[in-house]
């Protein structure tokens, strides 16, 4: 069967190949689009020989699509997480499913907002309706800081409700930070600093197959001031840049690059301190970095690095011309990518690879975004389907007698 899908999707790219190139519709007008570098493929074919994630109990099933990034509170309670409909919800004192925490856009109404069980979202309603995606609390104060594609970085208190907005659509250094995405944060230094990513100063959240179709490097890492509201960018240039995490020792961050399929490291102290360098490249395309027990990272990849994602980064002319198509999201996702499934990869503090987890056909697992590891489970969470994954996880290496 999977080789049937793959035989598929292979005549699908074909089909869309040749039907650009013989241009019935005139679209040979070219849209500027970038080169996409590419190294070699990090981790070449299946890692996973036991598909471990195909084993992942699902939770909180058709209660809220696409819980994106997922934190606990100071008193351990959760997870929280942000949803399609722009609520942060929050795990319920009996377990049993999400209730609402807090939300971002000042517009939110559940007439407006709200999207029935089992339904599809409506991608025209995000910039009204918010879409958080990550989430940290800090640990003196207890806020929860979130960072929203389209309502920029807020804090909200204990008791949630509507959120704060501390950065949004901000200008620094002529770029407009409309596309925050994630965020970690330092609550030991002197004044206490966010640093957050912001994905694209050119597209929206809704557009992010043009963005990856575009390859452009508009992107950025950026620190926020929570004492001067100072918002500096660290790094400029970065593609498609997506979540990021603070090491152990709080010496670095992790912050990934969507397009190009890796994770970089930022200094923060030492004699690097202020430089950049690749971390990690990637068999899959990342999401976010998130630190585990061991001081290691769990890096979630919602998509593998496939032929046809490969094959259009070295084709920018073809990729100019697919974004004249306006294609629909699904088949266009399909066609780089795949049907959805889940890979999931542990990189120590030197970068490298330390575990690989797949569920290969997407049974359980689809379009990972985020992996929280507590007592002894992963909490995976996905950017597109409607529950949570939780799987029994013991690293490698580890007695379990």
């Amino acid at each position: 069967m999977a080789a049937l899908r793959a035989a598929l999707l292979g005549v699908l790219v074909a089909a869309i190949a040749s039907f650009v190139y013989n241009d019935p519709l005139a679209l040979r007008q070219p849209v500027d689009v970038s080169p996409v570098l590419l190294p070699p493929l990090a981790v070449p074919g299946a890692s996973d020989p036991s598909n471990r994630l195909a084993s992942a109990e699902i939770k909180y099933e058709h209660q809220g699509i696409g819980p994106e990034s997922l934190a606990m509170d100071a008193n351990g309670s959760g997870p929280y997480s942000g949803l399609v409909d722009g609520r942060v919800v929050r795990r319920s004192a009996d377990n049993s499913q999400w209730e609402p925490f807090a939300h971002t856009s000042p517009n939110r109404t559940p007439q407006l907002c709200d999207i029935p069980p089992k339904s599809q979202p409506d991608p025209s309603k995000e910039p009204l309706c918010g879409r958080p995606l990550g989430l940290r609390f800090h640990p003196v104060t207890g806020e929860l800081y979130i960072a929203d594609a389209y309502y920029g970085l807020n804090r909200v208190g204990l008791n949630g409700g509507q959120a704060e907005q501390l950065v949004g659509g901000k200008l620094v250094d002529g770029e407009k930070l409309s596309f925050i995405n994630d965020l970690d944060m330092d609550a030991e230094d002197e004044n206490g600093t966010v640093y957050f990513t912001v994905s694209s100063t050119k597209y929206e959240m809704r557009n992010f197959l043009s963005m990856i179709l575009d390859g452009g490097a508009d992107g950025g890492l950026y620190k926020y001031d929570i004492a001067t509201r100072e918002v500096t960018r660290l790094v400029p240039g970065v593609a498609f840049a997506n979540g990021l995490a603070l090491s152990q020792d709080r010496s670095f961050l992790v912050y990934c690059e969507t397009i190009r399929a890796r994770c970089n490291r930022y200094w923060l102290k030492g004699s690097k301190a202020g430089s950049h360098e690749v971390f990690v490249d990637l068999p899959g395309v990342p999401d976010n970095p998130r630190l585990n027990p061991r001081g290691r990272f769990w890096i979630a990849m919602p998509a593998y690095r496939t032929s046809a994602y490969d094959f259009l980064a070295r084709a920018p002319r073809l990729r100019s011309i697919l974004l004249r198509l306006h294609l629909h999201p699904l088949l266009l996702y399909a066609g780089i990518f795949g049907l959805p499934n889940g890979m999931i990869a542990e990189v120590d503090a030197a970068g490298q690879i330390t575990d690989i987890l797949e569920d290969r056909a997407g049974k359980r697992v689809k379009a990972p975004s985020d992996v929280m590891e507590r007592g002894g489970k992963l909490w995976i969470a996905s950017l597109i389907v409607p529950n949570l994954a939780v799987l029994d996880y013991v690293p490698p290496g580890t007695s379990t007698a």
